[in-house]
């Protein structure tokens, strides 16, 4: 029962809390816990469907508890030059300070800075690249790319943008060929005023994302905010939901294997341990013992051997968990998912780690002991006394 508990919260580690950490590493990467949108934008994205970043929305966001953060995001497909290099890139506008606060995308510039938070720096005219977008236009820190778009008022939008940054190459790959700017210079560069295509929201914990998007929701009725489409980050980016989850249930298959073996192994032992005492329960019997009496001895002998067992097996648990939660496994050959690059897979300190294994050694081996119990009630005290 120990060794299954271990087992057992082991798996959990590494199930529950790996998809946990690798579910933290892709939503704050870009995608954020929830995401909002004009009506049809996330099935159908397009220029022209934005909206207006009013100071109600973002007071309406903020006075959300589990909200850590908000930022919007400016969205485009340009043309970008360099010389007679030229390739199409996705030009995205953000908010250098509130996407700090949201995203790792600061943290992924490899080379240069991040753009700039003030207006004295000049933000306006630097750019930070992708590593392939780099790659395909020479470009190093100090040029200049030119960045040929289409406004939203039907403009030919162009201007010049000097790059201060290039991403890491070991970042994700949706951002290889993207470009990011000041979302004040998308705005601008595109004529669409002070209108956005997305708000990306981080919450306290990513578990949270169904349960405060429909709260959002429900704030934009009461507030008659109309024409907003609010998403969690399982619908955003559903193609790696779906995946994870046919992975979980994957692993199910394997815990329930683990609790077989476990099952069968209290069984063996329950059913050893009465054979030994079949000449005890007959004298048991011979007295006058009740064969309700020795089924509930039998039952709450085995209830308290998985306590103590769980009690230890969680105190193992501990200290094996703790290393691949810190240190995790290496992996020889990075996993991809959803774009993110995985080279170290991490174990997670999650509560199903020791809830789970707990329920599942005390409920099989105190189910699995009824059969044997009802077994010893049953024994004839002669039959019995005659047993060494």
């Amino acid at each position: 029962m120990i060794i299954g508990f271990i087992l057992l919260g082991i798996s959990f580690g590494f199930g529950e809390g790996g998809y946990g950490h690798i579910i933290e590493m892709f939503t704050h990467s870009h995608t954020g816990h929830i995401q909002i949108h004009s009506q049809g934008y996330l099935e159908r994205p397009n220029l022209y469907k934005n909206f207006e970043y009013t100071q109600q929305l973002q007071t309406l966001l903020k006075g959300i508890p589990e909200i850590q953060a908000q930022a919007p995001r400016v969205y485009c497909g340009t043309l970008a030059f360099i010389d007679k290099k030229t390739t199409g890139a996705q030009l995205i506008g953000v908010d250098p300070l509130k996407e700090r606060r949201l995203s790792t995308l600061a943290d992924k510039v490899g080379e240069g800075r991040f753009l700039a938070t003030t207006s004295a720096e000049s933000p306006h005219n630097q750019i930070i690249i992708g590593n392939g977008l780099a790659r395909i236009l020479h470009a190093t820190l100090g040029n200049e790319i030119a960045m040929v778009s289409q406004g939203v008022d039907g403009s030919i939008a162009n201007d010049l943008f000097k790059v201060v940054g290039i991403l890491k190459k070991e970042v994700d790959s949706t951002d290889r060929n993207n470009a990011y700017i000041h979302i004040y210079k998308a705005q601008e560069f595109l004529a669409m005023d002070k209108r956005i295509h997305e708000v990306a929201v981080i919450l306290t914990s990513h578990k949270k994302s169904r349960q405060i998007t429909k709260e959002i929701k429900t704030r934009l009725n009461k507030a008659q905010l109309m024409g907003y489409e609010v998403h969690p980050w399982e619908k955003v980016e559903a193609l790696f939901y779906r995946s994870m989850e046919a992975d979980k249930k994957g692993n199910w298959v394997f815990l329930f294997v683990i609790a077989l073996i476990v099952a069968l192994g209290v069984l063996n032992t329950v059913l050893m341990s009465i054979l030994e005492r079949t000449r005890e329960f007959g004298v048991m019997r011979a007295v006058g013992t009740r064969p309700s009496h020795i089924i509930l001895q039998i039952v709450l002998e085995t209830l308290g051997l998985s306590l103590m067992a769980s009690a230890v097996g969680a105190l193992c648990t501990l200290p094996l968990l703790w290393p691949l939660v810190v240190y995790g496994i290496p992996m020889g050959q990075p996993m991809t998912i959803g774009g993110i690059e995985i080279t170290t897979f991490r174990a997670g300190f999650v509560p199903e780690a020791f809830i789970v294994p707990f329920l599942v050694i005390v409920t099989t081996a105190t189910l699995i002991s009824v059969l044997p119990a009802i077994h010893a009630a049953r024994i004839k005290p002669v039959d019995a006394m005659r047993t060494y």
